[in-house]
């Protein structure tokens, strides 16, 4: 059956161009990322480059969309899409297989149905040598041409000849062709010998191949061993990297782990004596934490242990890690090194001592609700140090170690969810926001000391963090109407919620009132009665000389409105009362209103509807006599023509 050819006629559209250097450049790369097989050593005999190397590449266009490229006379490959329509693909031609035989699959015929191929028929399955199947299960059509779709594009050669005399796509896919049989027409053929494209050529037919096709194959062998070496490279430096970075913050985190575990276990301790004394019944939980004594001496035993071996060197990320892999050739790595899995093996050894760390908590409560108020022990047990002395377990810890604002976040929402009960779920994520987690952030212990800020954070917006949290498994979202979400359940023995430590993360009231009185005698404003006419407060400076906290002004959009935002009045002593609100709105001539306080260090902002940062900054400092440099005017926001 004769086929309609595709080059039974050249159909010139114009003249032939020269193509650019540089479009030269890129075609020549995207032919080698279209056909992996194309080894560098063969394409720089078709298409050579270099130093003094002058590469003459002409574009014939043709009609129908195609577009024929010629290489120093040859033509070698065309494209049929058209322009500024997705990534050109492109179809070699036999002058170019006749160099590359290897880069697309070869379609075997039997002798003399070349012939009739190069007359004009098709190509049809019973013209094609077929193998037989290696085992029962394979077929024919996956043993002689593999999988493959229709449209697939291969050459055809006769059986004994290494040269194709013709290329085709196939018009049926591996599947179809399996469940047709060996019948019919099975590919179209495209481009063969002495057709118009063959013809633009110089037409001749080598008698043996022009490149050495084994050793392209193995340069295309080398490469792809030499890229996994680079990428394996690039996993050992990362693996190295992540190694380090667990044990810096094991080196941090590893004492605070031991003094919880060392708590924990004094408590244990000291409810076995109460239990052997007499003094106390123990229940079916307390006999549970009883029994895991041995348990826990244990792993404080082995934490110790570690934390010896990072303190003296012995362990690092590289023996943790291991060597790097081998060049290609060389020999592995010796027995007995230690091999990158072993990083997961004691990445997955600390999560398992880390998720008992919520011990301490638990027997906490047991020890607090089974002893009187007398023989109860406070919280924070002192422990030894070296010269006998007592010290309180969180001494050492540094004021200035602030945490980062994800922490902040994160620990303010996973200790909100261990408060809201039941019976109060399902509950609005906004709610969620303003009625838990707001009065919470506060008092996270060593919060930075700028307002919380969920922008600032990996998340953008509460809800960003809910939906990770649904992904670990600690809470299940629903989502009734588009954009309203409410928490429908909490895993409340997720271990997420498990190792949450009130008394590690939260501030008590005695040390909130502490860190509230700590910051009274840094603030370097003082309210003085009777300042003024008006009765408004003064400004003098603290006892000390200790610099005041500063005031900002700073301008932001909110809900599509212009605000100006003035915070730390009220860490300054200086009163949001109706009397500033009503003289700052007469002044500003504009609506004034006091917002919700975030960072109880600060307290409430003060918000003021409109561009005015300058003067509002100016009022204040002359109405509380407020130094200009305890004053921060932050104009980022504010339009040029406004500052």
């Amino acid at each position: 059956m004769k086929g309609c050819r595709r080059f039974e006629t050249l159909e010139l559209k114009g003249n032939r161009q020269v193509v650019r250097a540089s479009d030269a450049r890129r075609l020549r790369r995207e032919l080698q990322q279209q056909f992996p097989l194309l080894a560098d050593q063969q394409l720089q005999v078709v298409w050579p480059v270099g130093d003094g190397v002058k590469t003459q590449v002409e574009l014939q266009k043709l009609q129908g969309h195609t577009s024929l490229y010629f290489v120093e006379g040859l033509p070698l490959f065309y494209t049929d899409q058209p322009k500024n329509v997705g990534a050109p693909r492109f179809w070699p031609s036999l002058y170019l297989l006749q160099r590359c035989p290897q880069i697309v699959s070869n379609v075997v015929i039997f002798e003399g149905v070349g012939s009739k191929i190069i007359k004009g028929a098709d190509l049809f399955t019973p013209g094609m040598v077929i193998k037989e199947g290696a085992t029962p299960r394979e077929s024919w059509v996956h043993a002689t041409f593999g999988n493959f779709a229709a449209g697939d594009f291969v050459a055809i050669r006769e059986r004994g000849h290494w040269m194709p005399l013709a290329t085709g796509v196939w018009n049926v896919s591996s599947s179809e062709l399996e469940h047709r049989g060996q019948q019919g027409c099975s590919l179209n053929v495209e481009h063969c010998l002495d057709d118009a494209l063959w013809l633009a050529g110089d037409g001749r037919m080598p008698t043996q191949p022009l490149t050495d096709v084994s050793a392209a194959l193995q340069e295309i062998k080398d490469k792809e061993i030499a890229a996994e070496h680079e990428a394996n490279l690039a996993s050992h430096a990362a693996q190295l990297e992540e190694a380090r970075k667990q044990l810096a913050a094991f080196a941090l985190d590893g004492p605070k782990q031991i003094k919880r575990k060392q708590k924990a276990l004094r408590q244990i301790q000291e409810l076995r004596a109460k239990v052997e004394a007499g003094q106390l019944q123990p229940d079916a939980d307390q006999q549970d934490k009883l029994g895991r004594e041995s348990a826990l001496s244990q792993e404080l035993a082995d934490l110790e242990a570690r934390l010896a071996r990072v303190t003296a060197g012995e362990e690092t990320a590289e023996t943790l890690v291991g060597p790097p892999p081998p060049p290609p050739g060389a020999a592995g790595p010796e027995a007995g090194t230690t091999q990158p899995d072993q990083l997961s093996q004691t990445t997955a050894d600390n999560a398992n001592l880390d998720a008992d760390s919520d011990a301490d908590v638990d027997v906490d409560a047991e020890v607090d609700a089974n002893t009187p108020a007398a023989a109860a022990e406070p919280a924070g047990l002192p422990t030894d140090n070296a010269d006998g002395t007592q010290a309180d377990e969180a001494g050492d810890e540094s004021a200035d170690d602030y945490i980062n604002m994800d922490q902040w976040a994160e620990r303010a929402v996973l200790l909100a969810l261990r408060k809201i009960k039941n019976a109060d779920l399902p509950l609005l994520v906004s709610t969620f926001n303003g009625k838990h987690v707001s009065a919470l952030l506060p008092r996270i212990k060593h919060h930075p000391p700028e307002p919380f800020n969920i922008r600032q954070t990996q998340f953008k917006k509460l809800a960003t963090l809910m939906q990770s949290l649904e992904k670990q498994g600690v809470v299940h979202l629903i989502e009734p109407k588009q954009g309203v979400v409410h928490i429908d359940r909490v895993d409340r023995g997720h271990s997420r919620l498990l190792d949450v430590d009130e008394d590690d993360m939260l501030l008590t009231e005695e040390e909130l009132a502490a860190s509230q009185a700590s910051d009274d005698a840094d603030v370097a404003f003082a309210t003085t009665q009777g300042a003024s006419k008006q009765g408004t407060s003064g400004f003098v400076e603290a006892r000390g000389g200790k610099n005041p906290r500063t005031i900002t002004c700073a301008f932001v959009r909110k809900r599509q409105k212009n605000i100006t935002v003035v915070n730390g009045l009220e860490a300054n002593g200086i009163k949001l009362d109706e009397a500033l609100r009503r003289d700052l709105a007469n002044a500003m001539s504009a609506s004034v209103s006091f917002g919700k306080a975030t960072d109880l260090k600060l307290g409430r902002p003060l918000h003021i509807q409109g561009i005015h940062v300058g003067p509002v900054a100016k009022f204040l400092m002359e109405r509380y006599q407020i130094p200009k440099a305890a004053v921060k005017v932050d104009t980022t926001n504010v339009p040029k023509h406004l500052r």
